[in-house]
């Protein structure tokens, strides 16, 4: 009998320490540094805020685009060739944007880095850790990753903006490619090779029906029952590896035909757009109300630790209360957040503003895909994923764009952050239509 590859010397395990690291530097170059290069970039006469935000967003719309298909693939071939490629691809795109001087080079730049993206951010990390776990195993996994990746901000935002000023950003960009070629490409290329074909693996290191050691299959999969007892059904809302029909989970096409499905996607699209234009453009809000671009910097990359508060507490607390009701609390005091910041434009409306957007910021990185996991297992995790992070990432994408002109029409960023308000309170309403269990399989 094959042997589970979590006990595998070289194993799972490190592959997802692998990919907790890589993830850290990819999400720092690719993404995070363009908020702390928005201000120098416009200074340098590259494009307006509004201009440089609607490139930053067409990066992130091809990135929606590509990612069914980078989900696609890591279900056929797994996750090596398809990240290494992204990470060279990543660098040299690095690179050229640091060769840049206007709006239409920036463009094509970040198109590229779009397509990069797709192949290297969370999604094909997620699949991956979908693919070669199962159960509580998987969601640790997941936890690790973001856990790890959740300094990028922390750790890129202010080295970004202090190699912009000791330099120049064109220096630190170029500066950063060789960290991202360094810390991605040949982790990536060496360590990322498939599990030798067997069971997933678990937090036990048992498959999904329990049925190593000799324990009888499990229907719907878990641990077998305790002599003369019966198995416990988890309650609505927890973890669990398999749905309540098929342990393997549904497919892509039954998926999209549930109605739960929508409000899942409502849910992330009301909760990220606002996350990720407010994540944009709080280095930019903070320069405009006095603050250096190195604090401003800071101040934002603080939110990285935050919100790795927000995903252990978010894990902790699940074993108690409900994934999506957890949610609910969350996207409603980030709506107020975003109020206060608007109304009180002090430093103590901006810690109240960090603080509630860090964790919630950290909490939905992790809650998608453990939601969509639980409630459509990992038959066609990668597919369903991409579908998701398809339409999430399109509202990603036009957040940042309708802040950026607002603040080039007005003068302020006060009207887009009580928009934003509105927008997670509508995301707060739809995660409480979300449900765990899952649909038939078809």
């Amino acid at each position: 009998m094959a042997e589970p590859p979590a006990r595998r010397f070289g194993g799972v395990t490190a592959r997802i320490g692998v990919l907790a690291v890589t993830e850290t530097i990819s999400w720092g170059v690719l993404y995070y540094s363009f908020s702390a290069l928005l201000v120098p970039m416009a200074a340098d006469g590259v494009g307006t805020r509004g201009q440089l935000s609607g490139v930053f967003a067409l990066a992130i719309v091809v990135r929606a685009l590509a990612q069914p298909l980078a989900g696609a693939w890591v279900d056929r071939f797994g996750v090596r060739g398809l990240m290494t490629a992204g990470s060279l691809g990543g660098v040299g795109l690095t690179l050229a944007w640091a060769a840049v001087h206007d709006v239409t080079h920036l463009t094509v730049v970040f198109a590229g880095i779009g397509v990069v993206s797709a192949m290297v951010l969370y999604e094909p990390a997620f699949a991956a850790a979908a693919r070669w776990l199962d159960g509580r195993a998987r969601t640790k996994a997941i936890l690790t990753i973001t856990i790890v990746a959740g300094f990028a901000s922390t750790i890129f935002l202010p080295l970004t903006a202090a190699l912009t000023e000791a330099l120049d950003w064109r220096s630190a960009l170029r500066v950063l490619a060789v960290i991202l070629a360094v810390g991605t490409v040949v982790p990536h290329a060496v360590m990322l090779r498939e599990p030798r074909r067997g069971r997933p693996a678990t937090d036990r290191g048992r498959d999904p029906s329990g049925a190593d050691r000799g324990d009888p299959p499990v229907p719907g999969g878990g641990d077998p029952p305790p002599p003369g007892g019966s198995r416990s059904v988890p309650k609505p809302g927890t973890v669990s590896g398999a749905t309540s029909h098929d342990p393997e989970g549904v497919t892509a096409r039954s998926a999209v035909r549930d109605p739960v499905f929508w409000w899942l996607v409502l849910t992330f699209v009301c909760s990220r757009g606002p996350i990720v234009g407010a994540m944009t453009h709080l280095p930019a809000l903070l320069v405009d109300r006095g603050e250096s671009v190195t604090v401003a910097a800071s101040i934002t990359g603080s939110i990285g630790v935050l919100s790795v508060i927000g995903r252990v507490a978010l894990t902790a607390t699940n074993r108690w209360v409900s994934m999506h009701h957890l949610l609910l609390g969350i996207f409603l005091a980030q709506a107020a957040g975003f109020v206060l910041l608007a109304l009180t434009p002090n430093r103590v409306a901006v810690a109240v503003f960090v603080l509630t957007f860090g964790i919630g910021f950290g909490a939905t990185t992790i809650a998608k895909p453990v939601m969509v996991a639980e409630r459509y297992g990992r038959r066609a995790y990668g597919a369903i994923a991409g579908i998701v992070a398809t339409l999430v990432t399109l509202a990603e994408a036009a957040s940042p764009t309708l802040v950026g002109l607002a603040r080039d029409v007005s003068g302020s960023y006060d009207t887009s952050l009580t928009v934003l308000a509105g927008v997670m309170v509508l995301g707060a309403v739809a995660a409480h239509r979300y449900r765990p269990v899952s649909p038939t399989p078809g």
